[in-house]
């Protein structure tokens, strides 16, 4: 269990408080200019024999605007040149040491217009912002429109994209991310979505509609299909985490490797071609103490030879965080207080332990916790086969009762504790065909006394059973 994976993935969460205030510049300005423009390009339609313009929206080229590759458009060698000084207006002695510039040829529109021309243009701040603007120019003013950018550092990053929609609606979107779960086995952003829609003219005039803002926490990285986590109690957001973190910790140690960006939708594909879709490992749940000073997690995976077997890996967390590394819990059921300070845990599993047949198993767990450390109370019983085996406390360390029934027995074993009685009780069937030389099977009924910190085995039927 463990090994260097596991250490490495006990770490805390960083909880991020500080939240990203970014300011888009827009350039309002004004600005006399003294240019004719030339006459409208002749690529109008033509209808009923005379002239009719397109509209501004069938006029834009690129309505859709997301972040590209910023960084291949700038020559680092240069922070601009005397074109950008000229053409964009910059006021070379209030720029950044770390700012760069570069106009592009990129048209706007597929024609020009008469009284307004655009420029687009890339700026860029080393190491934290970069910015596709289109600079729009009419005969009176000259100001600035963001078509899209990233920015931000460390823990902390944001985009922007921008559509516009139709002939009249201009959107823009601000996504903001930071990260609440940094941890060697898990990465876990907030994600803010900001957008606002505008309403445009044939003047490129921009009023603002409305704001919408919405949040999703903890984004892809817990994105664990929740319909496949068993509790017996009301999850918590931590509770999640701690299985998730749980899974992809033992997930990486199969996989050999840790990269905590990996979605959980990724880590499944990965596990399941890795294993040629034979193979794997699942959450399986939570079971929580009734005075709420522990729980267990646990996983369910897959090992498949000549045919397949699960198997389970499982872990303990006290209420102050301290983990607890175990290996004997599967599916929980239930976990009772016992009257002197023990845990009573039953659970069930099951198992092929031949290739002709596969057993349903219910189990019961005595145990007590104490200094952060884990004793296990062995629960003595005479069983009817492999007693040698299932009585002995080095092929069985935790003690537990464990009692498998084969699949074509009719029926399901059980096992339930009445906490007032205070009686453990079983039945369950078995077949010793395959073990014993014995062409027969037997229910087996009974239940154990919990007296002075033990349980003592009071009384058992054994019944007979035709197996058809």
């Amino acid at each position: 269990m463990g090994s260097g994976v596991s250490e490495v993935c006990n770490g805390y969460f960083k909880m991020k408080k500080s939240k990203i205030f970014i300011l888009f510049f827009f350039i309002f300005g004004c600005q006399q200019i003294a240019e004719n423009k030339t006459e409208s390009n002749q690529d109008d339609l033509v209808t009923n024999g005379r002239q009719q313009e397109k509209s501004i929206y069938e006029l834009i080229i690129r309505k859709e605007e997301r972040p590209d590759d910023f960084s291949k458009k700038f020559n680092y060698k240069n922070y601009y040149t005397g074109r950008e000084i000229n053409e964009l207006n910059l006021d070379t002695n209030k720029l950044k040491s770390n700012e760069y510039y570069h106009l592009t040829d990129q048209r706007f529109l597929s024609q020009d217009l008469d009284d307004i021309d655009f420029k687009i243009y890339y700026r860029f701040l080393y190491g934290y912002l970069s910015e596709r603007i289109l600079r729009i120019e009419r005969n009176d003013s000259i100001f600035d429109r963001l078509l899209s950018a990233t920015g931000g550092a460390g823990q902390e990053n944001y985009e922007v994209s921008t559509e516009f929609r139709n002939d009249s609606i201009f959107e823009e979107k601000i996504i903001f991310k930071s990260t609440v779960i940094d941890d060697p086995c898990l990465v876990a952003d907030k994600i803010e979505v900001i957008t606002t829609r505008f309403k445009y003219d044939h003047k490129f005039n921009f009023d603002v509609l409305s704001t919408d803002t919405f949040s999703i926490p903890n984004s892809a990285f817990l994105d664990f299909p929740s319909e496949e986590i068993s509790a017996d109690f009301q999850l918590t957001a931590k509770d999640s985490i701690s299985l998730i973190k749980f899974w992809r910790e033992k997930a990486f140690e199969r996989m050999d490797t840790i990269i905590g960006s990996l979605t959980n939708a990724e880590i499944l594909d990965f596990l399941y071609e890795d294993f040629g879709g034979k193979g794997g490992l699942r959450i399986g749940g939570i079971g929580q103490s009734p005075d709420q000073k522990f729980k267990i997690l646990t996983l369910k995976g897959e090992s498949c030879g000549a045919y397949c077997n699960p198997f389970w890996e499982s872990e303990i967390i006290l209420s102050d965080g301290t983990k607890i590394s175990t290996e004997f819990f599967n599916e929980i059921d239930n976990i009772h207080l016992m009257p002197d300070g023990k845990y009573l845990v039953l659970q069930h599993s099951y198992g092929r332990p031949a290739s002709v047949f596969t057993v349903r198993t219910v189990s019961a767990i005595l145990l007590d916790i104490e200094d952060k450390k884990i004793t296990y109370h062995p629960i003595r019983y005479k069983y009817p086969k492999y007693h040698e085996v299932s009585g002995d406390s080095l092929y069985n360390p935790s003690g537990q009762l464990s009692l498998s029934q084969e699949h074509f027995i009719p029926g399901d074993p059980r096992m339930t504790y009445d906490e007032d009685a205070m009686l453990l009780k079983y039945k369950y069937g078995t077949d010793f065909r395959y073990c014993c030389n014995t062409d027969s099977a037997f229910l087996y009924v009974g239940e154990f006394k919990y007296k002075n910190g033990e349980f003592k085995h009071l009384r058992e039927t054994k019944e007979f059973i035709r197996i058809d």
